[in-house]
């Protein structure tokens, strides 16, 4: 540093001039206090919630050439669960046969599957080759409810179809049917 006076250098310590005696510290511009530095912290991101909007690519219903209709209202109506096994036991398998006939109607209903086979042919099938199709059908109600739940923001298993043939395979079509139900039942149209 040098003396703005005579030129004299001079160290950074020294408040005169040694050469001219010139009061050096006065001539120093003051440092400024720095204002301190603050970090602001990032806003936390919310955590990306699964999305239900992108139905499932393996199954889609066929495209029509008139508007799809709205899926807050199917039509379809709650079932007592425990009832249905009651009354499909207590008439030796009648109510069973009726309960599955309706429960195909409203799996197409809910899945806007329009040239799907309604629940009597779906029956009649069945029957007619001991049980082989009602197999089939169980899996394709697994892909047609998982679809149907993911149009409506509802959670849906990865592997509901499977688990559906793998019960029907072992002869429990009965848990699936009350499994279906459920499903069909929070889906179904309140009661005015």
């Amino acid at each position: 540093m040098f003396c703005p006076n005579c030129g004299a250098q001079i160290s950074e310590s020294d408040k005169f001039c040694p050469a001219c005696g010139n009061a050096v510290a006065a001539s120093r511009p003051e440092p400024q206090p720095q204002p301190e530095q603050t970090y602001a912290q990032p806003e936390p991101q919310p955590e990306p919630q699964p999305s239900y909007t992108q139905p499932d690519p393996s199954y889609a219903p066929p495209v029509y050439s008139q508007p799809q209709p709205q899926y807050y209202d199917c039509g379809v109506q709650a079932r007592d669960i425990a009832v249905a096994v009651i009354l499909s036991i207590v008439t030796c398998g009648i109510y069973n046969i009726f309960w599955f006939i309706k429960m195909v109607d409203d799996v197409n209903r809910v899945s806007n599957d329009q040239n799907a086979q309604s629940g009597g042919i779906t029956w009649l099938l069945t029957f007619i080759t001991a049980g082989i199709y009602g197999v089939y059908w169980y899996y394709q109600a697994g892909k047609k409810m998982r679809y149907a739940k993911q149009v409506r923001n509802m959670p849906a298993d990865d592997n509901t179809e499977v688990l559906y043939l793998v019960l029907a395979l072992f002869g429990f079509g009965i848990v699936n049917m009350c499994l279906i139900q459920s499903d069909l039942n929070k889906m179904a149209t309140p009661a005015a």
